[in-house]
């Protein structure tokens, strides 16, 4: 892994003629941690991921590729202070998340294809029941950019196209630590 910023690290398989891009991305979210309060620095995200958006070799071949019929990340960077990760979605045709939140705030973009996000509301929020009901829905074509704040946002994320869509995620934190970044998985 190739060292950016003398701080985090690349993916080994990340497209080197983005990468001065990529690391100036990285340079500014490190920075608007660092003079936002956590609460305000999801909103502030989405502005800086359009130039991301339109590189077209932003991601390697190996990792548009699909193993599964199931969504796959891509870690394309770690921040080694543990204060937030880029990541890559890769989204087959036709597939849905759970109905989720999230344990952090998140922003994303999406790179190709489409993403529909519908919106939920908790009905039943204990920890033995989680169910709640749809508010809104919004698509997201190709070069739309998106973010949730820390409190409650729940949501589920659908590709609704014939072919596979990719989505740009930063989320505050580790993802590697923190996992799935999922707070609950909630039914309708």
């Amino acid at each position: 892994m190739g060292e950016l910023f003398g701080a985090g690290a690349l993916s080994s398989n990340f497209v080197s003629s983005s990468t001065n891009l990529f690391t100036e991305f990285c340079e500014t979210i490190s920075q608007l941690i660092h003079g936002y309060p956590s609460n305000k620095i999801a909103p502030q995200i989405p502005k800086y991921l359009p130039p991301l958006l339109s590189m077209p070799n932003l991601l390697s071949v190996e990792q548009r590729l699909l193993s599964s019929e199931n969504y796959e990340k891509f870690e394309l960077f770690l921040c080694p202070n543990d204060e937030f990760s880029v990541l890559a979605i890769i989204w087959p045709a036709g597939i849905y998340s759970p109905i989720h939140d999230h344990q952090t705030w998140c922003a994303f973009g999406v790179l190709e294809g489409v993403i529909q996000e519908n919106h939920y509301q908790a009905v039943d929020n204990e920890e033995d029941r989680c169910t709640a009901e749809l508010i809104n829905s919004i698509r997201h074509p190709e070069g739309s950019v998106a973010f949730m704040s820390s409190k409650k946002n729940i949501h589920c994320m659908h590709n609704p196209g014939a072919s596979p869509a990719i989505s740009i995620h930063v989320y505050g934190g580790n993802s590697t630590k923190l996992g799935a970044n999922v707070d609950k998985i909630y039914n309708t």
